[in-house]
């Protein structure tokens, strides 16, 4: 197959998503273009709505990263971007790597028929994040949300795919803690102010900060991290002798400590899609959540088989996200139809619905709304 893999716009960890998905599919025989907005429209990533996060950690405002839900902002992006997309009329696939990207494909493909769009989630949080009737699948994360039936039938929940580095240098572990950052820095301080408990209470012999640039590496200087690795694009050798990382709960820098058989701990950052992915990979205890403040764990409570599962989930998700790609695109297959335990509960609320306000003489635009509702699902 013919493919364009749409990156995002910042440097990030969607980009690390985006070379996975491409190793992928190199290795399985497709064509790949992989492409990202930087390439065409230089310094689009320097616009506050590209970086808002990464500003509101530091200003002690990360409640300001809900501006990001609005869905004024995708619908906004498709009528501003779309005509720089390359021609999708021109692949079989079109797989974004980033939620902005699909929503200005979804624009570009409104008249383009016989190319599939793909969305994939490169988070561990729960997906998709919106849904639109011209994507034709949503792949990556853990767990699906609960949504409408016919968008559930388009939702293959894989794990956060890796690229192919991560995991194949087996050397043995060094009492090492890996530090990260976030990509522009922004989470430096936080991460610096829980490394030397950390590191006392683990036993660590070595603290190494990974940046992607100098700049950044200065920043974990000033904070007090002397140790700093530069490593622009490729933190896997890092990651390959360490025992423990620390990082926010994003989802490629997760997936990649676990894919190198690290014990990760997660901070929280206040952003809250990281927030909800940190409850949630706790909750499994795949990772480790330190608490604000500064407060140092007593021990590393992270239950080894959970996280070494979803590790492999993470190392084979590229693949099985190609097997559902492909498998839909060869054969077109009906979706696999709905609970009928579902479809039994639903006519049963909707007829109570129905009937409510006959019977009680109240709420009958809600009974109205809720039969609506369920038709729709």
């Amino acid at each position: 197959m013919d493919v364009l893999i749409v990156g995002g716009f910042e440097p990030s960890g969607h980009d690390s998503t985006a070379t996975a998905l491409a190793q992928a599919a190199v290795r399985r025989g497709h064509r790949v273009h992989a492409w990202n907005w930087r390439e065409v429209l230089p310094g689009v990533d320097t616009h506050p709505v590209f970086h808002l996060h990464r500003r509101a950690i530091p200003a002690g405002a990360p409640h300001a990263c809900g501006i990001l839900d609005s869905e004024a902002i995708p619908e906004a992006l498709g009528p501003d971007l779309a005509h720089l997309l390359p021609d999708p009329a021109d692949y079989d696939v079109v797989l974004s790597a980033h939620p902005w990207s699909t929503a200005v494909a979804i624009t570009a493909m409104e008249s383009v028929t016989g190319t599939m769009l793909v969305d994939c989630h490169g988070e561990f949080a729960p997906f998709p994040n919106g849904f639109h009737e011209r994507v034709d699948l949503y792949v990556g994360g853990r767990l699906s949300r609960s949504v409408p039936a016919w968008v559930r039938r388009r939702c293959v929940p894989t794990g956060v795919p890796v690229r192919a580095q991560f995991g194949r240098d087996r050397r043995p572990k060094e009492p090492k803690l890996v530090l990260l950052g976030g990509s522009a820095g922004h989470a430096i301080t936080e991460t610096a102010r829980l490394a030397a408990g950390v590191a006392e209470r683990v036993g660590a012999r070595q603290v190494v900060a990974i940046a992607p640039n100098d700049e950044v590496a200065s920043s974990w200087r000033t904070a007090g991290i002397p140790d700093v690795a530069v490593e622009p694009t490729d933190i896997s050798s890092q990651l390959a002798d360490a025992t423990w990382l620390i990082t926010k709960a994003s989802g490629p820098p997760v997936a990649e400590g676990l894919a190198s058989g690290c014990q990760v701990l997660c901070p929280p950052s206040g952003v809250f899609w990281e927030d909800e992915a940190r409850a949630y990979l706790s909750a499994e205890r795949v990772v480790h959540p330190l608490a604000p403040l500064g407060a140092v764990p007593s021990r590393v409570d992270v239950d080894v088989e959970a996280a070494r599962r979803v590790a492999q989930e993470c190392v084979d998700a590229g693949s099985a996200i190609w097997t559902s790609i492909e498998q839909r695109f060869r054969t077109d297959a009906a979706p696999t139809p709905v609970e009928p335990a579902e479809v039994e509960l639903l006519a049963r609320l909707r007829a109570e619905a129905l009937r409510w306000p006959e019977e009680n003489a109240a709420l009958p635009a809600v009974s109205a709304a809720l039969a609506d509702i369920i038709d729709k699902w």
